[in-house]
């Protein structure tokens, strides 16, 4: 509970990994010292508010000097993100620096007693001439209003080598908002390079980013802005120029430049491009290319080229579309962002049940639930679990599975209807007795016949503090680290409503 505790350090050369952890701290969740060889699989982070002043939340992991780190298959919430200062390893494959299938939501450097700090879902800091980094397919969100982060993807005065260049690839990345959203002016964007070093050794050099995805990014999505032999290339930055209640941005600027902001020689600020990337870029009152955008940062894009130019307009439903665009590759990539939630090996996994629909309505004075499977490998069997709360489920029908399946499956459960509005979840069970939950939904018996799906849960202290926020997961809420006692867990769905229930955490 102190900001200055980490909830793990880590001070030894010997090999550390931490896996299926859950994190939770106003102080760093890790902290590392000099020449650690460290892998962060499989653990969920979250974030508090400081106990001090002037002091943001702790960072997710906070590495010094080490000298091998694979951080894979995380989730965090509410954090500083990560960041990497300085380096100790030789670059070699047991000596690098591997973030990948990594999902996080709100980056959020604020202090709870106003003001904020410039921080990073990843920064590397003086991270120099290392081969063999890879930063990719890794998904983060910032919320307004409820994330301070700069530039969500950060090389300071960092660089890899002529041969084995930075790879920053298939990485979503939506949200960088000043804090609070509507102000005037903002220097953050999806992805920066950055540093004052003075030469080519000590400055950002050799870095390709590509197929990445920068989506509602204030002041810009792509900046070059220091550095030699960087190239960003294939690309994706839309940004609408709203936020979520249609309120215009006032701090966006321009989605990509090159330029040479510490103003350094010749020797250290060269040899970089932009190309082949596709844009869309709302600026209110500009006009490039089109009205009110953008997309090319004028007199900072000589060497951008080839740029498409998304047509306008550029709306919430465009920005929506590079989600299910980012869905769509994770699915044709077989790639998991995230904890997994079964058993692995390698950088993937395969669940027994892919759930590809699940939805209940009222027909004929019946409510009939109605689920589709993509994939089916050793499935047991479903159940229907329902609620009058949304908290407490119990069963309401079970439906024998296929057991293996590789095309499309649709199952049917008649229920009886047992109050205006009911909450249900999908149990999905395998031969070996492992499960997972849906997503949960609910439906209600009134005009409409709208099915509604929780979108969001918080917790609260019995004095009414608010202990967090979080989306609501397929799983339902994870209380598994929260400390005992009684709270109040307040539950919103999809239309508005919300629904309060006091819980007992033993």
């Amino acid at each position: 509970m102190d900001s200055k505790v980490p909830c793990i350090a880590v001070y030894t050369s010997e090999p550390v990994t931490l896996v299926d952890c859950t994190l939770v701290g106003a102080g760093d969740l890790i902290k590392t010292g000099g020449g650690v060889d460290l892998t962060v699989r499989n653990c969920r982070g979250y974030g508090l508010t400081p106990t001090v002043d002037n002091r943001t939340r702790g960072r997710f992991l906070d590495a010094y000097q080490a000298k091998q780190l694979t951080v894979e298959h995380n989730y965090m919430e509410h954090t500083a993100g990560m960041v990497v200062n300085r380096w100790s390893g030789n670059g070699s494959a047991k000596q690098t620096l591997t973030v990948r299938y990594n999902q996080g939501l709100n980056c959020d450097g604020r202090y709870r007693n106003g003001g904020k700090e410039t921080r990073s879902f990843v920064q590397l800091n003086t991270v120099q001439q290392l081969a063999g980094i890879d930063i990719s397919y890794n998904e983060f969100r910032n919320e307004p209003n409820e994330s301070a982060v700069e530039d969500n993807i950060n090389f300071y005065n960092s660089s890899g080598t002529a041969q084995s260049p930075i790879k920053v690839h298939d990485n979503y990345v939506e949200g960088a908002y000043p804090y609070p959203a509507t102000e005037l002016s903002f220097h953050g964007t999806g992805l920066t390079t950055d540093g004052d070093g003075s030469t080519p050794t000590t400055t950002a050099a050799y870095i390709e980013a590509y197929q990445n995805q920068f989506v509602s990014t204030c002041n810009a999505a792509m900046n070059i802005a220091a550095g030699h032999h960087i190239r960003f290339y294939n690309n994706r930055m839309v940004t609408d120029g709203l936020l979520p209640d249609g309120t215009k941005l006032k701090a966006t600027y321009a989605a990509t430049a090159v330029f040479n902001y510490y103003k350094k020689d010749a020797a250290t600020f060269n040899n970089n491009s932009i190309s082949n990337n596709t844009i869309g870029y709302v600026k209110w009152g500009y006009n490039s290319p089109y009205k009110d955008r953008q997309d090319l940062s004028a007199g900072n894009c000589a060497t951008c080229t080839e740029t498409t130019h998304l047509p306008n307009p550029i709306t919430p439903d465009m920005e929506q579309s590079e989600w299910s665009r980012w869905e769509q590759k994770l699915q044709q990539e077989k790639v998991t962002v995230g904890v997994l939630r079964a058993a692995s090996s390698g950088g993937g996994t395969v669940l027994p049940v892919t759930l590809a629909r699940f939805e209940a309505k009222y027909a004929d004075a019946r409510l009939l639930a109605t689920w589709t499977t993509a994939q089916e490998i050793n499935s047991s069997y479903f159940e229907v679990q329902q609620s009058a709360t949304g908290l407490e489920f119990s069963s309401a029908g079970k439906v024998r599975a296929a057991g293996n399946s590789t095309g499309a499956r649709t199952y049917f459960l008649a229920l009886p209807v047992s109050a205006e509005r009911v909450y249900l979840r999908l149990k999905m069970v395998d031969s070996d007795s492992s499960t997972r939950y849906s997503e949960v939904i609910s439906c209600q018996s009134s005009a409409g016949n709208a099915t509604i799906r929780a979108s969001e849960h918080t917790l609260y202290s019995l004095t009414g503090e608010q202990l967090w926020r979080r989306p609501a997961s397929e799983d339902g809420p994870d209380l598994r680290s929260v400390r005992p006692g009684i709270y109040v867990l307040r539950t919103r769905q999809t239309d508005g409503t919300q629904v309060s229930k006091k819980i007992l955490i033993q």
